[in-house]
């Protein structure tokens, strides 16, 4: 996932001090308004009656201009905050580790409910022209339970200590291989793997691709497993069926859930079959051919309101398989050496992301508010600590200054410290890809600390009591 492409376009007025009345376009006044930050989308002000974050849209034309508004950075940077929040929540998911599959567990009964309704329902899928392999007479009911019949051999449910997923078993160079998504092995230590007849199938050789969210491993209880499309472009199309079967919620069990091809990339493939947690590793079944498509790897759930007033983007909840016909490498590991890989890049993650919220906290209104950043997993919060107390304890100008100096400094020196040893090249694709994204990242954090070193930004923006 692309995150933090602007976070260094973060500006900071050099007019700060010039307290004026600022104006909307509806009507509303800042009186003796100072500009404290910008952001591509965003004015930040303090002014006779607080503080306050105005949209440039909501902006007159002039001060659009002054501050070089342009429409098209706020969209994209608006995209980045959401992605941001996307990769905590997908954080903060992962160390919830256990809890997991408390929420798999009160999710049941909703789950259950709504298979019932599926089922009397028959989904009613709109008409679609018969293929060749169901005759005219084969009705929905019996082609969901032919296509079940065909996989249900080659379809395995995973669990771990930090939850469950899906995985089947497909021919790849001539071995019947399990799939599923890096993602659903990371972290896990240990992890049992058991067809729909609880038979123990056991993991052997492991590898997982170079830049893809694909783990595979060896077993040899199965002799035989599904096909993969050769190339995703000549069997497929918009608005072919596809089936997703996989163990839906972590419940252990498989579900068939059924929707269409809405695109297809060079990486992955959108499909509307509403596949949930649980389903990453399942795999999509292309109903004409019979072959796998892809992986199912992510759900995004987004709301925009940039798009246009009709635009289907503006709130958008979107699928995507991971292609496995491009597939060129994998890389051997363990899961010992896999989990190892996850457990340290988890904590720089947690790391940037504490950076990051420290670092809009000084911007949101000028000064840092101690209950924000005293998790006990936060490394900043000793650091917040001690320079809120220091401030508190000396009086002049001077001893202050060299106190926000010192702290400023050491919160670049944390933006290096836990990374300055770490090379991408040390981990194996999936999470080398995470690395990078999050040390690039890092470099903006960075970036953004040093800004502050400025004598003046400083004083602009972490406000003396």
């Amino acid at each position: 996932m692309k995150v933090g492409l602007f976070f260094a376009t973060l500006l900071f007025s050099a007019e700060a001090a010039l307290a004026v009345d600022i104006t909307t376009r509806d009507g509303t006044t800042y009186r003796h308004a100072v500009v404290t930050a910008v952001e591509p989308d965003v004015l930040h002000v303090t002014h006779s009656n607080g503080v306050a974050r105005i949209p440039f849209e909501d902006l007159p034309t002039s001060i659009q201009q002054k501050y070089h508004y342009d429409p098209a950075k706020a969209v994209e940077y608006r995209h980045f905050k959401a992605e941001r929040a996307a990769t905590r929540e997908t954080t903060e998911t992962r160390q919830r580790g256990a809890r997991e599959r408390t929420d798999v567990n009160e999710g049941e009964h909703q789950f259950r409910g709504e298979a019932e309704s599926a089922r009397s329902n028959a989904d009613r899928p709109a008409p679609s022209p018969v293929s060749s392999a169901t005759s005219p007479g084969t009705n929905v009911t019996e082609r969901r339970s032919d296509e079940f019949s065909k996989a249900k051999d080659s379809l395995v449910v995973i669990s771990g200590e930090r939850g469950a997923g899906s995985g089947f078993i497909a021919e790849y160079k001539g071995r019947a291989l399990v799939f599923t998504n890096a993602h659903v092995l990371s972290g896990n230590l240990h992890y049992t793997v058991r067809g729909i007849g609880n038979q123990a199938i056991q993991p052997r050789e492991m590898a997982v691709a170079k830049g893809l969210d694909v783990a595979v491993f060896s077993q040899s209880e199965v002799s035989h497993g599904l096909q993969i499309a050769p190339k995703v472009e000549d069997v497929a199309t918009i608005g072919d069926e596809v089936a997703v079967l996989g163990n839906s919620l972590g419940a252990g069990v498989i579900t068939d859930i059924r929707g269409k091809i809405t695109g297809i990339g060079p990486d992955f493939v959108e499909v509307d079959a509403k596949f949930v947690t649980g389903n990453s590793g399942s795999p999509v079944i292309h109903l004409k051919s019979g072959t796998v498509v892809g992986i199912a790897t992510l759900l995004i759930y987004r709301e925009f309101k940039t798009f246009g007033k009709d635009s289907k983007f503006n709130a958008v909840e979107r699928r995507f398989a991971q292609r496995i016909d491009r597939l060129q490498s994998l890389e051997a590991t363990t899961p010992t050496a896999f989990s190892s890989e996850y457990m340290i890049i988890e904590k720089i993650i947690k790391h940037t992301d504490d950076l990051i919220w420290l670092f809009l906290d000084i911007c949101d209104d000028g000064k840092i508010q101690l209950e924000r950043h005293q998790n006990t997993a936060n490394r900043l919060a000793r650091p917040v600590r001690e320079y809120l107390h220091d401030v508190a304890k000396f009086n002049s100008k001077g001893d202050l200054m060299d106190v926000k100096e010192r702290f400023l400094r050491n919160l670049v020196f944390e933006t290096k410290v836990d990374v300055r040893e770490l090379r991408p090249e040390m981990f194996t694709g999936y999470h080398r890809k995470i690395l990078e994204e999050d040390l690039e990242l890092r470099k903006k954090v960075r970036n953004a600390f040093e800004q502050l070193l400025n004598i003046q930004t400083g004083t602009r923006l972490m406000q003396l009591p």
